[in-house]
């Protein structure tokens, strides 16, 4: 049963104390715990998605009872949103914006060079004592390159993995979360590999999904994340195994790989 009853009142799943009034996806939620944002459109909530927006977050206000709060504004940073660099606004400046607040970092891409690291380095350098990160990159095509390795390979609190023999299954993903505690990850996910053309002037699209916003979509991402990072097909690389590093690059450039 979704919700709990008392004197054959249907109670709230979300407080467990007031009567649900408001109908929405999966259950009947009392006012105080329906957000204001929705309240025209509730049936496109779940409870689930309604614990995201009001539970163990610093930036809501309590309003009533125990448990009951009602989110102010999310901000920009921090809402789903279309990213297209421009002469104003690259993505590389999302990139910097969004790890500058992030408890700890998750990026997988397909290619990593130099030109495209060297625009958020800085900021991974600064958390680097704070915060985990955690890279997935491939050796397919040859295309990352072993001097951006290196870079990564200094910095503190920095793990990365490779896919070091290709076969039709194919490593092609971009993303990037950022966690955060109270519900106000994001992820960015879209075309952009690392590099300077796809961060700045390159045709590129990625999207900002909020944590708050589509718990579903992120916490998806954060799953498929960590079950990449479990595949026994990625490897663990540092300066210890360069030389095996260099082989799968070389064959990848020379299209050798699994089948």
């Amino acid at each position: 049963m979704l919700n709990s009853k008392r004197n054959n009142r249907e109670l709230c799943p979300i407080c467990n104390e007031n009567e649900g009034t408001i109908q929405i996806s999966d259950s009947i939620v009392c006012e105080n715990c329906m957000p204001a944002e929705f309240q025209n459109n509730p049936l496109y909530l779940s409870s689930r998605k309604i614990k995201f927006m009001l539970y163990d977050d610093p930036d809501y206000e309590r309003v009533s009872g125990r448990t009951n709060r009602v989110p102010r504004t999310v901000p920009d940073a921090f809402r789903s949103k279309l990213i297209v660099s421009n002469e104003e606004y690259t993505i590389s400046d999302e990139i910097n914006t969004q790890i500058k607040t992030a408890d700890h970092i998750d990026i997988a891409v397909s290619f990593i060079f130099s030109s495209g690291l060297n625009l958020i380095y800085d900021s991974l350098s600064n958390k680097q004592e704070e915060s985990q990160t955690r890279i997935l990159t491939t050796a397919y095509t040859g295309s990352t390159e072993m001097d951006a390795l290196h870079s990564l390979f200094r910095l503190k609190n920095t793990s990365v993995k490779m896919e070091l023999k290709a076969d039709r299954r194919r490593f092609h993903s971009k993303s990037y979360i950022f966690h955060r505690s109270g519900g106000r990850g994001t992820l960015l996910m879209g075309s952009a590999n690392l590099s300077k053309s796809a961060l700045t002037t390159g045709i590129e699209c990625m999207v900002r999904i909020s944590e708050s916003e589509s718990p579903e979509l992120y916490c998806g991402a954060v799953k498929n994340f960590n079950m990449l990072w479990k595949n026994p097909r990625f490897r663990p690389v540092s300066f210890y195994n360069r030389a095996e590093i260099e082989d799968a690059l070389d064959a990848g450039k020379n299209g050798v790989g699994e089948c």
